[in-house]
């Protein structure tokens, strides 16, 4: 079943991404040389500040079909991440398919959504989705009604989004970053 679960989190790869956390704070994991050499070779860019250490998502060590490149040398707050899909799977309360049913269909929402974002002359499309998303809905509550009317649909595909993240994904005491 471990070697299962760790095939969910390759397949999914949704919080390495930008889609369920903007950052990752390593916390007070003690970053060794060999570890900073290691990360920097995959393009993970640890930022260490006075408040501690993090790097900003999506990480720079997915590959091009969101899989982790370094997946068994990641760091400690990577690897001790256990999204709630992940958990309900070990614990028997949900099945492969249907676990691979569900990153597929966040998949398909992300894709579909960011494409229209793209469309819209106040998306910034290089920024994070996360991010881009939180523009959105900036640019939404400061719109006028007729412009809000026009991209409704767009605030109701990301509520759509942000309901199955809530209830597959996200933990209940994880709001915002890992």
């Amino acid at each position: 079943m471990k070697q299962q679960a760790n095939s969910l989190c390759l397949q999914c790869g949704l919080c390495c991404s930008d889609i369920l956390f903007a950052q990752v704070d390593l916390g007070e994991q003690t970053i060794t040389r060999v570890c900073r050499t290691r990360w920097r070779s995959v393009s993970i860019n640890v930022i260490e500040r006075s408040s501690g250490a993090s790097f900003s998502l999506p990480c720079g060590a997915l590959d091009e079909q969101g899989r982790c490149r370094c997946y068994h040398e990641r760091p400690h707050t990577c690897a001790r991440f256990q999204c709630r899909l992940l958990q309900c799977y070990e614990a028997g309360l949900i099945s492969w398919p249907k676990a691979l049913e569900k990153i597929e269909q966040v998949k398909s929402h992300v894709a579909a959504l960011s494409q229209s974002l793209a469309d819209l002359a106040t998306d910034e499309p290089e920024a994070p989705f996360y991010f881009r998303l939180q523009l959105f809905r900036e640019w939404y509550q400061a719109a006028n009604p007729e412009a809000r009317a026009e991209v409704s649909h767009l605030m109701v595909a990301q509520r759509a989004l942000l309901l199955i993240l809530s209830q597959e994904f996200y933990l209940s005491d994880t709001v915002s970053q890992r």
